[in-house]
């Protein structure tokens, strides 16, 4: 099985799938953005459209680790509430951003 298939898949485990991939590759992701943003803005709309797929790809391998977590349960839950609510604010953003296009 390759890397991104056992990271989709949440075999990593919950702590290295959060910690490393979640929020230390997506604050070099945003590192990244921050600083190529006065490149214009088509770099920063590919760069986004990354951001957004990767953070979307490694919400789904962090709730597949989270249930396959087999230490206390409260870990399991918060990861879980953390991505239903991480979720809930990306559909309402892009709602709001289309509004605020028209």
């Amino acid at each position: 099985m390759n890397f991104f298939s056992q990271l989709k898949n949440g075999d990593l485990g919950l702590a290295k799938t959060f910690w490393l991939y979640w929020i230390g590759a997506g604050f070099l992701l945003n590192l990244i953005s921050f600083v190529a943003d006065p490149l214009g803005p088509i770099f920063a709309i590919v760069l986004a459209v990354i951001n957004l797929s990767y953070n979307m790809f490694i919400m789904f391998a962090c709730w597949n680790a989270a249930t396959k977590y087999k230490g206390p349960k409260i870990w399991k839950w918060l990861m879980k509430t953390v991505v239903v609510l991480l979720v809930i604010a990306i559909i309402l953003a892009v709602i709001f951003v289309g509004i605020s296009m028209i």
